[in-house]
């Protein structure tokens, strides 16, 4: 009986911490696609960089999905992820505010 609670207790939790880690990543992902789509909507980024910030967001978007092709992530799976967004935040904000102005 207590082997029973203590397998199930686990099970939840596991369940639990995975639906929280694909919620996170969700939210940054789009977050960071509002940000692409305003820097190029108001010429802060030109249309070459966000081709290449969102195709940035579609590879994290695929790890995501390979992560998650088990049913379950893995910590060193969303430590990967995280720096992808990591890195691709920075990039969101280099593309930002850098010099060059949009002309289309």
């Amino acid at each position: 009986m207590k082997t029973r609670i203590i397998v199930a207790l686990i099970i939840s939790i596991v369940t639990i911490t995975s639906a929280f880690t694909q919620t996170r990543v969700d939210v940054r992902q789009k977050s960071q696609r509002i940000r692409i789509h305003e820097g190029w909507k108001c010429g802060e980024i030109t249309r070459r960089e966000a081709m290449m910030l969102k195709k940035q967001q579609r590879q994290i978007h695929r790890s995501e999905f390979r992560a998650n092709a088990d049913g379950n992530v893995s910590a060193r799976e969303n430590v990967k992820l995280d720096r992808m967004q990591d890195k691709a935040g920075r990039n969101i904000r280099r593309a930002k505010n850098n010099a060059i102005e949009s002309k289309d």
